[in-house]
């Protein structure tokens, strides 16, 4: 669950769900059946791939639900590497 900070396409989906903690792509080659905007706050449930050094979840639109619209977009965060070791 988050709030959807940008959309990257309008031929498929790729969208971007950030919550307080982290955020994640979500890729499907299809449209999701819902037209998904930033400030909207969404559960998904989906599959967890990795392309090209990402990873992202492949959302299964059955599963996939709006809360709610026009949330307010959290700020991006900055993670330094060396805060993980």
């Amino acid at each position: 669950s988050g709030i959807v900070t940008a959309n990257m396409s309008d031929i498929r989906t790729d969208v971007y769900v950030q919550d307080g903690t982290a955020g994640i792509n979500l890729f499907n080659a299809s449209v999701a059946p819902i037209a998904l905007a930033p400030g909207d706050s969404i559960t998904v449930t989906g599959s967890i791939l990795q392309f090209r050094g990402l990873t992202e979840i492949q959302p299964d639109f059955n599963l996939l639900v709006r809360h709610a619209t026009g949330r307010p977009v959290p700020l991006l965060s900055q993670f330094l590497i060396d805060r993980a070791k």
